[in-house]
């Protein structure tokens, strides 16, 4: 989200204490430094999972950001021979077959998070209601997954530790 003209970058970097400003380079240098490390002190197998689309507008800022920095982790899976778990593509494939209105991403501010939890705590929606409601197909507020969009993060994962421990 950091690369969206909308984001905050100064205040996330302040909050966040980073020593660079987010970049596409530097995400790649991290992602490749953190496969480096589970490779150095685990003998965990390794996949990495390209980012859920931001948005339902497939064309828009958000999701071609999403899309940019999803390639970027298939390029860092591949220069490592490890796994790229494929959920950005996933999420496209479902969009388009749900065909939703084109909604287009809005950073969720701490007012919409609130709304969310109002609406699911209080009025006792569930989050897949909350997502009806407002027309989106994968998440409750452009981010966060409704169950929809953590089935297919649960089978992408699911398919690709098959795939290699077969």
């Amino acid at each position: 989200r950091a690369s969206l003209a909308s984001y905050p970058v100064e205040r996330a970097m302040k909050r966040k204490q980073l020593p660079d400003r987010p970049s596409a380079g530097w995400f790649q240098q991290c992602l490749g430094a953190v496969v480096a490390r589970l490779r150095a002190e685990t003998d965990a197998t390794i996949g990495l999972l390209s980012l859920p689309v931001l948005g339902q507008q497939l064309d828009g800022a958000a999701a071609q950001a999403s899309q940019a920095y999803s390639r970027m982790i298939a390029e860092v899976a591949a220069a490592n021979e490890v796994a790229y778990l494929p959920l950005h593509e996933r999420q496209i494939e479902e969009l388009r077959q749900a065909d939703p209105p084109p909604i287009s991403y809005r950073e969720v501010t701490p007012a919409a998070g609130v709304g969310v939890l109002v609406q699911h705590a209080v009025l006792r929606r569930s989050l897949d209601t909350i997502s009806r409601r407002r027309g989106l197909v994968l998440t409750t507020d452009h981010i966060h997954q409704n169950s929809r969009g953590a089935t297919l993060i649960a089978e992408v994962i699911d398919a690709g530790l098959l795939a290699q421990s077969a």
